[in-house]
């Protein structure tokens, strides 16, 4: 009854934040409260105190036996001394917020202080089924136990890592203290050399924490959504730094990293916006995708000299990075590495640079001008994808295509020569950019589709004489373009090609064997066109809105699918075909049809002509 007294004093004390009397409130052994090892003249650690109440175990286990089930939610501060197991450890856990189960208790203990304890297999499972073992706090030790702000832990422990899952809203489902929303601080003792997964996520008061100068291993998500930690050190020694292990901290601004870090991983520090700049050491020949993605005021980097590649993602949405140089011996730029930078204005690329991977450059709205490096042999979609300033760019011989999209919204860009090694101009090549002309290299047999679409300032273009194939909407709106000279290999032209462009006479070759609807749709200022002998079939609204007052279809035409709807400018028709060709067919009132001698009964004959037959007349 006397050691129960003497306990119920301590605590009121406790909470009504006095001081307890050294001599007075001794528990357990009898050790003082507040008595640190070393005498009167030891330091203490940054943040522990000597005020708090503390309880000294005789035996693993024995924490529930001392403190009693109505004062377990009254304890605010405590320190623990002696051997702990799984038994204390969940008593812990339900003055400090969660049960074993995981379901919140009225616990309110914020100050843990275990930097005497010493942690022991064995006792009754702290969370489901997890016991403790030997120098080890597992995976669930404090997990989501909101109410703990403060703790030291012993010297010699290890962490048992998280499993690495999102649960169901986006949280963790464990990790040492993940979850703990109210942790300020944490002194994690010496001898820890592996910083497990999961081990803080989402401790998002978390303002600072000091790594032992043993940690060898940075676990994936240690620290991820520890949104007010502000910087770290990572001590020398540390080899890898794990998978978004400080990914959304938003508050981190410096990170210092050490020569021994050899690997850093997958979205490491992704969208940590406040960052503004780091530098790596030449000791890392390897970053992986995503690590600085969403740094939004990174501002400088200096990458590791014995790097091979940027990885997919790299700098994706560093919005502020100004500059950066890429080292000697760089051979890849991957997916998206800078998309989005948008204070980039120019970037060396090393001579070792062979591949350029899609979107790599996309939305580098500052970006004024680049030399592509003569090791390049492929630049993939994208590349340069509404690099809205970019107005210079040079691309070496070697250059086999123009990906897709590479140039698409450079409203800047006006000019581009491109490398006579150029043999393909990929689907929304050129798209809405600024060109003004352009000269398509001489063996490059396809143009794909939108490869010009809305280059409204587009006035000159030289086709090359291998051309084969013009792809849907190639030249759609191109409102400048008032001529063009299709060479004689071309067999196909797509649905839309020269739709609403300023084109006012068009030669096709005889070597057109295809076209697509809506062919010159829209093409107001069009007056003159020479068709193909080779065409079979006219496809709908071929010529709709067009200015032609005269047209010669030719013989081989056996097909009309509504070509000439809305042609009100049609005076003349002429057809070369003996026998009339068949579909539907409509013309303007005003609009008559020459035929050959000798034919004109045949073609009235025919049902989709029996609504003008007075209009039809014999060739002279």
């Amino acid at each position: 009854m006397k050691m129960k007294r003497i306990l119920y004093v301590a605590l009121v004390c406790s909470m009504a934040l006095c001081s307890c009397s050294k001599e007075d409130d001794t528990i357990g052994d009898g050790t003082p409260q507040g008595e640190q090892p070393g005498g009167e003249d030891n330091e203490l650690p940054p943040g522990m105190r000597e005020d708090v109440f503390t309880v000294t175990l005789p035996q693993a286990g024995a924490l529930p036996s001392l403190i009693s089930p109505e004062d377990k939610y009254r304890i605010t501060e405590l320190k623990v001394v002696g051997d702990i197991n799984g038994t204390d450890f969940r008593l812990l856990r339900d003055m400090a917020g969660r049960d074993e189960n995981g379901a919140p208790t009225q616990g309110v203990l914020g100050y843990l202080d275990l930097s005497e304890a010493n942690v022991v297999a064995g006792g009754t499972p702290y969370y489901k089924d997890e016991i403790t073992d030997n120098n080890g706090l597992g995976s669930h030790a404090f997990f989501q136990c909101g109410a703990l702000t403060t703790i030291f832990l012993p010297d010699g422990l290890s962490f048992e890592g998280g499993s690495f899952d999102y649960g169901m809203e986006g949280e963790p489902t464990d990790g040492v203290f993940a979850g703990c929303t109210g942790l300020l601080t944490v002194s994690l003792g010496k001898g820890l050399r592996q910083m497990p997964a999961c081990s803080f996520w989402g401790c998002s008061n978390l303002s600072s924490i000091s790594l032992p100068d043993t940690v060898e291993e940075i676990g994936a998500r240690a620290f991820m959504g520890c949104s007010t930690l502000k910087d770290i050190m990572i001590p020398e020694g540390v080899i890898s730094i794990g998978i978004e292990a400080f990914k959304n901290c938003y508050s981190l601004s410096s990170v210092s990293l050490p020569q021994s870090l050899r690997v850093i991983l997958v979205g490491a520090f992704q969208g940590c916006n406040q960052l503004n700049s780091i530098v790596i050491s030449d000791s890392v020949p390897f970053i992986d995708d995503s690590v600085f993605e969403g740094c939004g005021s990174l501002k400088t980097v200096k990458l590791p000299g014995k790097l091979e590649s940027l990885r997919p993602n790299c700098f994706m949405g560093c919005r502020n990075l100004e500059s950066i140089n890429l080292p000697k011996g760089v051979t890849v730029i991957g997916n998206s590495a800078f998309y989005g930078c948008e204070s980039l204005t120019s970037l060396d690329l090393p001579e070792t640079v062979s591949m350029i991977e899609e979107n790599a450059f996309a939305l580098c709205k500052g970006l004024e001008s680049i030399v592509l490096p003569k090791s390049l042999s492929s630049i993939h979609k994208n590349v340069f994808s509404y690099c809205e300033n970019l107005s210079s760019v040079k691309i070496p011989e070697g250059v086999t295509f123009i990906g897709i999209g590479m140039f698409s919204g450079c409203r800047s860009l006006e000019e581009l020569d491109l490398p006579k090694s150029i043999d393909r101009i990929s689907d929304q090549a050129f798209m809405n950019s600024g060109l003004k002309k352009i000269a398509i290299p001489d063996n490059v047999m396809y143009i794909g589709d939108d490869a010009f679409y809305w280059c409204e300032n587009l006035t000159s273009v030289t086709l090359p004489e291998e051309l084969q194939t013009i792809g849907q909407r190639a030249f759609w709106n191109c409102g400048s373009l008032s001529s063009l000279e299709l060479p004689d290999k071309v067999t196909l032209i797509g649905a839309d090609a020269f739709a609403n462009t300023g084109l006012a006479t068009l030669n096709m070759p005889n070597s057109v064997e295809a076209i697509g609807e809506r062919l010159f749709s829209g093409c107001t200022k069009l007056v003159s066109v020479t068709l193909s002998e080779s065409l079979q079939v006219l496809p709908e609204a071929m010529f709709d809105g067009c200015a032609l007052e005269t047209l010669t279809i030719p013989e081989g035409v056996v097909q009309i699918n509504n070509a000439f709807s809305f042609v009100t400018s049609l005076k003349s028709l002429y057809f070369l075909s003996q026998n009339p060709p068949v579909g539907t067919f409509n013309i303007g009132e005003e609009t008559i049809v020459y035929v050959p001698k000798g034919r004109v009964e045949a073609y009235k004959s025919q049902f989709m002509w029996s609504d003008f037959t007075d209009r039809i007349c014999e060739m002279e």
